[in-house]
C-alpha cells in the first residue's frame, strides 16, 4: 500500500516492551506513529492531535479501552477515528464485545506477528481512505445541492393499497427550490407534491406518474396557475422508489418567444436576400456564353464567306454551348431552391468518371483557346454516393477556376482515389497559385474577393463558397494546397456509404 505516511496512528499499551515493538513495526512500515501507555495520556494526546487510527489496549490500568471508545465515539469531532482494540488471550470476550458495541471498528488478538499487524493496519487505512473520499464527496454534494441555481426536489412515491402511485412525498429540497416555489416554510421535508404545486392545468401527480413509467430521465413543461409561471420539470430515477425532480422556471423564455419570432422573421428575410443574391450569381454561365458570343461573331464572318462547312461546325458549337449553359442555369436554380428549402438532398450511387468527363467536355472550348491540357486520372469503376446536381456544381466550379487561373500551355489534372472511409477527389493546375492569406479567406462568405484569371477572366470567389456548402452537406471536407506561381490543388472528399 502506498502513501502510508499520510496516516497517523496512535498506539496505547501499558506494557512498555509491547508498545515499543508495535511502534517500531509500524514505523518500519512507513506509518506516522505516536505511542502512550495510559488511558489518560490517550485522551490528552487525542485532544491535541486527532489520529486516523487508534490501536487501543482493552485492559488499561486507569481507564478501560471500552470506556475510551465510548468517550471518543460520542464526540462528533472525534467519532471518525478508526479504533482497533488490542486484546489478549486472557481478555474476556465480553470486554471485546463491549468495545465493539461502543463503536470500535475492529480488534486484534495478541500475540500477533508483524506481518499480520501491518496487513490489518493496511486494511484499516483503506477503510479510512474510503471514508475520507465519501466524506469529501458528501461535502461536495451538500455544497453543490445548496448552492446550485437549479431547483431540485428529492421525492418518493406514495402508493395506495393497490400498489398504485397516488402522490409523492418530498424528502429534501435545495434553497433554490424553496425560493422558486415561494415556500417560506423551511420544513418542506415530508410534505406532498400535491400540497406544493396546487392548481395546475394538469395534476402534478398525473404528470409525475407519467414520467415514472420510463427508466430514463424524462422532461415536460407545464403552467402553474397559482404561481403564474411556466416550468420545465425533469424526473431522474435512481430506482423505483427514489427520484430527483429538477424544476426550471421558463416563464422568461415563454414571454421572449414572441420577440424571438420577430427576430427570426428579420433573420429569415436577411437569409432570403442572401439566397436571392447567390441565386443570380451566374458566373458559372460566363464561360459557355463567351463561347456562344465568340462563335456567333465567327459565324457571321463565315456566312458572308459562304463557308458552309464552318457554319455548321460553329453552329454545332453554339448549340452545344447553349445546352450546357441551360443546364448550368437549371442547376443554379435548383441550388437556390435548396437554399430556400424547396428542394431535397438526394444522394445516390454515381460513377465519378462520366461526371468529370462531361465537365471537361463542357469547358473544352476554353481549354483549347488557352492551349491547356486537361486530363482525368480516375478509374472508370470508381463510384461516389452523392447528390448529382451538387457534385456537378462542385466539379464545374473547381475545373472552371483551374482553367481561369492556369497559364496558356499549362495543364490541369483531375484525380480520384478511394480511401477506407471516403473517396478523395482533387483538381490540380499549373496556374498562378494562391498565397496563404488568400487561402484562409477563400471559403468564408464575408471574405469573398474578386480575382482575375490569366486572361482577365473575372472570378468572385463565390463558387468556392457554394462548393464548401455542398461538400459539407454530404458530410465531407474541402481544402486547398497551393504555392504562388507554381499552381494549386483543390481537394474534397465524400464519405462512403
Amino acid at each position: 500500500m502506498t502513501g502510508k505516511n499520510k496516516f497517523e496512528i496512535l498506539v496505547v499499551d501499558d506494557t512498555p516492551e509491547v508498545l515499543e515493538m508495535t511502534i517500531h513495526a509500524l514505523k518500519k512500515a512507513q506509518y506516522k506513529v505516536t505511542g502512550v501507555s495510559s488511558g489518560e495520556e490517550c485522551l490528552q494526546q487525542i485532544s491535541k492531535n486527532k489520529p486516523d487510527i487508534l490501536l487501543l489496549d482493552v485492559m488499561l490500568p486507569d481507564i478501560l479501552g471500552t470506556e475510551i471508545t465510548r468517550i471518543i465515539k460520542q464526540n462528533p469531532a472525534l467519532a471518525s477515528i478508526f479504533i482497533i482494540l488490542l486484546s489478549s488471550l486472557k481478555t474476556s470476550t465480553d470486554a471485546v464485545a463491549n468495545g465493539l458495541e461502543e463503536g470500535a471498528d475492529g480488534y486484534i488478538t495478541r500475540p500477533v506477528n508483524n506481518r499480520e499487524l501491518i496487513a490489518r493496519i493496511d486494511a484499516a487505512c483503506r477503510l479510512v481512505e474510503a471514508e475520507r473520499k465519501i466524506t469529501k464527496a458528501t461535502k461536495k454534494y451538500e455544497l453543490l445541492f445548496s448552492a446550485m441555481k437549479e431547483s431540485v426536489l428529492f421525492i418518493e412515491p406514495v402508493k395506495n393499497e393497490a400498489n398504485e402511485f397516488i402522490d409523492f412525498k418530498i424528502t429534501d429540497a435545495n434553497p433554490s427550490a424553496r425560493t422558486l416555489l415561494n415556500i417560506k416554510d423551511t420544513h418542506i421535508t415530508g410534505k406532498f407534491v400535491s400540497e406544493i404545486f396546487g392548481d395546475t392545468i394538469q395534476s402534478m401527480n398525473e404528470i409525475l406518474i407519467g414520467l415514472t413509467k420510463s427508466s430514463n430521465c424524462n422532461s415536460t413543461e407545464f403552467y402553474n396557475n397559482a404561481l403564474q409561471k411556466y416550468f420545465t420539470i425533469t424526473l431522474y430515477p435512481s430506482d423505483s422508489m427514489h427520484f430527483a425532480l429538477s424544476i426550471l422556471d421558463i416563464s422568461d423564455r415563454k414571454h421572449a418567444e414572441e420577440l424571438i419570432n420577430q427576430k427570426n422573421e428579420i433573420l429569415n428575410n436577411a437569409v432570403a436576400e442572401k439566397d436571392k443574391f447567390f441565386s443570380i450569381i451566374a458566373h458559372d454561365l460566363k464561360s459557355p456564353f463567351n463561347s456562344i458570343l465568340g462563335f456567333s461573331e465567327l459565324l457571321s464572318e463565315v456566312i458572308e464567306e459562304k463557308n458552309y462547312e464552318q457554319v455548321k461546325a460553329y453552329s454545332d458549337i453554339i448549340n452545344k454551348s447553349s445546352k450546357r449553359a441551360m443546364e448550368l442555369l437549371q442547376n443554379l436554380m435548383e441550388w437556390a431552391q435548396a437554399k430556400t428549402g424547396r428542394i431535397s438532398f438526394n444522394p445516390m450511387v454515381l460513377k465519378l468518371r462520366p461526371l468529370v468527363d462531361d465537365i471537361i467536355e463542357l469547358y473544352s472550348d476554353i481549354a483549347n483557346q488557352k492551349h491547356i491540357k486537361v486530363t482525368a486520372g480516375i478509374d472508370s469503376n470508381l463510384v461516389i454516393f452523392a447528390d448529382k446536381s451538387m457534385i456537378n456544381t462542385v466539379l464545374r466550379n473547381l475545373i472552371s477556376n483551374a482553367l481561369k487561373f492556369t497559364y496558356p500551355n499549362g495543364a490541369i489534372n483531375i484525380l480520384g482515389k478511394e480511401n477506407i472511409e471516403n473517396v478523395q477527389i482533387s483538381v490540380t493546375d499549373t496556374g498562378v497559385g494562391i498565397d496563404k492569406i488568400q487561402i484562409d479567406k477563400m471559403f468564408r462568405l464575408g471574405e469573398s474577393i474578386t480575382t482575375y484569371g490569366t486572361k482577365d477572366e473575372k472570378g468572385t470567389g463565390l463558387g468556392l463558397i457554394l462548393c464548401k456548402e455542398f461538400i459539407e452537406k454530404h458530410g465531407g471536407e474541402i481544402w486547398i494546397e497551393s504555392e504562388p506561381e507554381v499552381g494549386s490543388t483543390f481537394y474534397f472528399n465524400i464519405p462512403k456509404i
